[in-house]
């Protein structure tokens, strides 16, 4: 395991220098070193991905190698052409010694402790959670996240099947978001990779290297304050909503959201970068990384593509309103990403049989009343409810109000490039309700808000406090430590519901920010010899300071507390909550949660002993079971996500196929044999505890049997 894992980092090392050679051309080698590595990582791993799905027919196993090879191609070019690896470029930097110096091929001493501390705070999660996710066991397996089995089946079928054919329906394709299992998938073919070990291991260390490296020179690049790269990496890394759950960027249990997470940074950053003028980049280059990373955005996370799309529409009007001398870029810009966008998102997302679990403008399965924050069940308490999830969530993005209220820095780019993804966040949230899912918006927003904010508190701090160091003054230490005392109140509230009456998460979000600005007041009026006769200013920079510090450590709220579901004992309330039904109403509406030692061996045995392209009959139909410990491909697994995520117009088709595959294995006989040779199928994997039957003979002999699963080989001669 340790050498395959070696082995797939310094591939994702290779693709990250690919990307970075690229970017450095882009900005005519003007990029630090950090920011080539971070954008080389977003973009390296998003032109594999995609590289390896559009060769798929032509290079089935390396066609995600070809950016890197045409990357050498062009610096050997280049090289003979002009000289230069990245091309001709003047230095206007060379006469001003801090701007080189911030843009230099060194890590300066602000981004190396940023970069300790976030890795080491990332490292750490990450390590905890492998707890949850072993790569072998004894006994049951009952820890990992129910939809980690669909992940892992769904990088196993791009990356062999290619993304028209999908591994739970052969013949079917899948509608979905799905470029960051076709990543993994593709890395795990590479090596030869165990199950699972791409998708809990090398995914999540490549994402929180990525998203910790761009936030930091990203930062970095806008403002020289000391502590601002480390705020920005700590919010992305343990940030959180005070007083709600949910709120963690790099998700472990999402894998597209971590890696999303990297390209929505990148993008962000080029869009940035593109509206800097001429002189830092090329024009002709920058549009097309922002079409790539605009596509890998959307087709990483779809929720991560509407929100930077919506919110650098916003900059582009706003830019043109003002007439701002760099409109005509921002316009580029948008235009650049809304193709990316659109393109992947008409040839491979849109057309599902369910459209994503979405409501619009209802009141029932909002976000409020799953995490509990609704005072009562009441439209007016899930409205009040919704109210306060946002406050939750605002604590991550308050750095930006001080750019906003700053006539130096209102009309920036970057700062209404902010209020463009609150603006994206909080319409989401409030029009939008199915469970959780309307906070994904917010969600993929909070990281460029995460540097946003840091540049937003950077600002405000220099401007108050404008002899504060590395040491903070004393201000400014007990606004932190008084960040953390009052998270550990809201934390203390959050585990007293539900189960409690009353219910008193809804207290959470108000309990932060009535708790902050009562103690920042309380700092300043201690220390108001320090305000420099702005009292109020000086105020309100301690809140923010206060805010931002519980935002940072709010990953850890809801640690104490086992329970998540807020219903009471009579159940979910009818005013709050609809019925949860099976989208199909398949025969088998057994959802997986857990699997055995011997499945697990006998997913292995299968594809050791079957051809890569052998077609599997199961009755464990409605779970993704097999397809994600075998490798192969069935005629119908997995129905609670083929079932939304395929065509409408192949519904009947599923609930036939379900048909065929329990009728054979329930009774073997000519007709019902027939099916499986008119599909080519030459496996059947059956639970027994599913059918009574024991004996598939002439049709099928057992090659593998244990108490929870039968392997059966079919004789094709019987057909």
């Amino acid at each position: 395991m340790i050498g395959q894992l070696a082995l797939a980092l310094a591939l994702v090392l290779m693709q990250c220098i690919a990307g970075g050679y690229l970017w450095q051309v882009a900005r005519r080698g003007q990029a630090p070193l950090l920011e080539s590595l971070g954008v080389g990582l977003a973009m390296g791993t998003a032109l594999a991905a995609l590289s390896g799905v559009l060769l798929w027919n032509w290079l089935p196993v390396w066609g995600w190698t070809v950016p890197i090879a045409l990357a050498i191609a062009l610096a050997i070019a280049l090289k003979a052409v002009r000289g230069n690896v990245y091309g001709n470029h003047t230095n206007q930097l060379a006469a001003d010694p801090e701007a080189h110096a911030a843009r230099s091929r060194r890590v300066d001493r602000q981004s190396a402790i940023a970069l300790v501390i976030a890795l080491a705070l990332g490292g750490f999660a990450l390590l905890a959670n492998l707890r949850s996710y072993p790569l072998s066991w004894t006994g049951m397996q009952s820890n990992y996240h129910p939809d980690m089995l669909f992940f892992e089946g769904l990088s196993t079928s791009l990356a062999h099947f290619g993304p028209f054919d999908s591994i739970f329906m052969v013949g079917s394709e899948m509608r979905y978001h799905w470029l960051t299992y076709a990543w993994s998938g593709q890395l795990s073919q590479s090596i030869d990779a165990q199950s699972f070990l791409v998708l809990t291991r090398v995914l999540p260390l490549t994402s929180l290297v990525g998203a910790v490296v761009l936030s930091i020179a990203w930062t970095r690049r806008i403002t020289a304050y000391r502590w601002a790269p480390t705020i920005a990496a700590v919010l992305i890394v343990s940030g959180g909503y005070v007083g709600a759950t949910y709120g963690t960027i790099l998700n472990f249990d999402s894998p597209s959201q971590q890696l999303a997470t990297v390209w929505l940074l990148g993008l962000s950053l080029a869009l940035w970068q593109l509206v800097r003028g001429s002189q830092e980049s090329r024009l002709a280059l920058m549009a097309p990384i922002i079409v790539l990373l605009g596509a890998a955005a959307t087709l990483g996370k779809v929720s991560t593509g509407i929100a930077a799309l919506g919110a650098w529409g916003f900059v582009a009007v706003i830019a043109s309103i003002r007439r701002e001398r760099w409109a005509v870029r921002a316009w580029i810009g948008l235009l650049s990403a809304a193709v990316g966008c659109g393109v992947v998102y008409l040839a491979f997302i849109a057309g599902p049989a369910e459209g994503g679990g979405l409501g619009l403008g209802s009141l029932l399965n909002k976000a409020s009343s799953v995490q509990g924050l609704n005072p009562t069940d009441a439209s007016w308490g899930i409205m009040l409810g919704t109210g306060f999830l946002l406050l939750a969530m605002a604590a991550r993005w308050l750095g930006l109000s001080w750019l906003i209220a700053s006539p130096i820095t209102r009309w920036q780019p970057l700062t209404t490039y902010g209020v463009g993804l609150v603006l994206v966040s909080v319409a989401t949230v409030l029009l939008v309700s199915g469970g959780l899912n309307d906070t994904w918006f917010a969600l993929a927003a909070s990281a460029p808000l995460s540097v946003i904010s840091s540049v937003g508190i950077a600002h405000a701090l220099e401007r108050t406090v404008p002899q504060m160091r590395w040491l903070p003054p004393w201000p400014v230490a007990a606004a932190v430590l008084a960040g953390m005392l009052v998270s550990a109140v809201v934390s203390w509230i959050w585990t007293l519901a539900p189960g409690h009456d009353p219910f008193l998460r809804w207290a959470g979000p108000l309990t932060g920010f009535i708790g902050a600005a009562a103690i920042a007041y309380l700092i300043a009026s201690i220390w108001r010899a320090q305000a420099d006769g702005h009292f109020w200013r000086f105020t309100v920079v301690l809140a923010l300071v206060t805010m931002t510090v519980m935002a940072g450590g709010a990953r850890l709220l809801g640690v104490a507390s086992s329970s998540f579901g807020v219903q009471a004992e009579g159940g979910l309330n009818a005013s709050e909550f609809v019925p949860i039904l099976p989208f199909l109403q398949a025969r088998d509406l057994t959802v997986v949660t857990q699997w055995s030692q011997a499945q697990r061996e006998a997913g292995q045995w299968l594809g050791d002993h079957s051809d890569a392209h052998a077609l599997v009959v199961t009755n464990v139909n409605y779970s993704p079971l097999v397809p994600a410990l075998s490798g192969r491909q069935t005629l119908i697994s997995g129905i609670q996500y083929q079932a939304p995520y395929g065509r409408a117009a192949m519904l009947p088709e599923v609930l036939a196929r379900e048909g065929y595959s329990v009728d054979f294995i329930n009774s073997p006989v000519a007709p019902t044999f027939a099916r499986m040779c008119q599909f080519g199928v030459t496996w059947a994997w059956l639970d027994p505890r599913r059918t009574p039957t024991r004996d598939w003979e002439p049709f099928a002999s057992v090659t593998y049997s244990a108490p929870d699963v039968i392997l059966l080989k079919l004789d094709p001669s019987a057909c």
